[in-house]
């Protein structure tokens, strides 16, 4: 799932973790009242009751096992083509997360996966050429390099700051699992593991024309730089909207509040708006690498559809089952971009 911090899309990660709504309950006690322990006997509570820091480290240990697992995978099938080994390593990654959060009975230990894994890519297919002296030849390379680690370490950190245990998980998985019954773990796998683990992959493939082809057509290397300030921009923006968010949160607002104030004042989503501003700028800066490579704008494309489809409306949704005010929000308020409010 995306990692926003009222979102991640993973039925999204994506990436983009925990869902967490622009409101001042923004976690389980936000649900409708009485249902709180209902949804927590559905999930026959999380194998192991855990605080944050023991917690954390048990993702920390699943994910780095899920790195060493992903590298022998790639020894494995070395004499496969560099995006096969990649596609291969992604996949591999993303099952041992999974044995892992079926083992300890919470699919949240996904979450942060969202915006681990593209960095770690990044790093395979730089590492792969042969003089990476000449991979990192221009500015633009270093800009894209510089915004993709920042986003990644900007939104771990923001995804571990909102992380109290494993005792709890993402109330869209605590609905799947009443939904489906026997079928939830398979829905897991396939739903909120792999299939954001596609969408991520998807979305740094520009990462292959960017850091494994020396050579740029000086008349496309302007799409690089452009497509690395976009995505900086974009950065920008998410991380504002979250520290926003999380300010208002620990001021501790009356029950049942709605945030609306600085970039929320003009987007019900701005977070998502930054999130999915990001992989457009990578796709443009992939594009100015090399543009006769057309399938890498395929998961920007595939990211934005999912929120804008599936990811957002979960949350309008969900916002105007406990708040019914929040319809007047709607009408007023752009979804994604942040414009002037509408009247009436």
């Amino acid at each position: 799932m995306a990692r926003t911090d009222d979102a991640h899309g993973n039925l999204s990660s994506t990436s983009d973790r925990p869902l967490k709504e622009p409101v001042s309950d923004a976690s389980s006690s936000a649900l409708p009242a009485g249902k709180e322990q209902s949804n927590q006997e559905l999930t026959i509570g999380p194998s192991f009751k855990t605080g944050r820091l023991s917690g954390l480290l048990l993702i920390t240990l699943a994910y780095l096992l899920a790195c060493c697992a992903s590298v022998s995978s790639i020894q494995i099938c070395s004499d496969q083509p560099l995006l096969v080994q990649a596609a291969v390593a992604y996949t591999t990654a993303s099952i041992v997360v999974f044995c892992f959060s079926y083992f300890l009975n919470n699919s949240s230990v996904y979450d942060a996966y969202w915006s681990v894994g593209p960095p770690l890519l990044l790093l395979f297919f730089a590492g792969s050429t042969n003089n990476m002296a000449d991979t990192f030849n221009h500015p633009g390379r270093w800009l894209v390099v510089c915004v993709v680690f920042g986003w990644a370490i900007r939104l771990t950190l923001n995804w571990a700051r909102g992380f109290r245990s494993l005792s709890e998980e993402d109330f869209r998985y605590v609905d799947l699992k009443r939904k489906t019954g026997p079928l939830y773990w398979l829905v897991s796998l396939t739903g909120i593991h792999l299939f954001p683990s596609i969408l991520t992959f998807a979305g740094s493939l520009p990462f292959l024309s960017l850091f494994t082809d020396p050579q740029v057509e000086q008349e496309y290397l302007i799409l690089i730089y452009l497509g690395g300030l976009i995505a900086l921009c974009a950065v920008f923006i998410e991380g504002i909207a979250d520290h926003q968010l999380h300010r208002f949160r620990e001021s501790q607002p009356p029950q049942g509040s709605v945030y609306s104030e600085g970039l929320w004042r003009y987007s019900r989503h701005p977070n998502y708006f930054g999130e999915m501003l990001f992989w457009w700028g990578l796709a443009l800066a992939g594009y100015g690498a090399n543009p006769e490579f057309m399938i890498q704008g395929i998961g920007a494309l595939s990211i934005t559809s999912l929120f804008v489809f599936i990811s957002l409306p979960m949350i309008d949704q969900r916002m105007l089952s406990t708040r019914p005010h929040y319809a007047e929000r709607m009408k007023r308020v752009s979804a994604l971009i942040p414009l002037p409010n509408r009247q009436g």
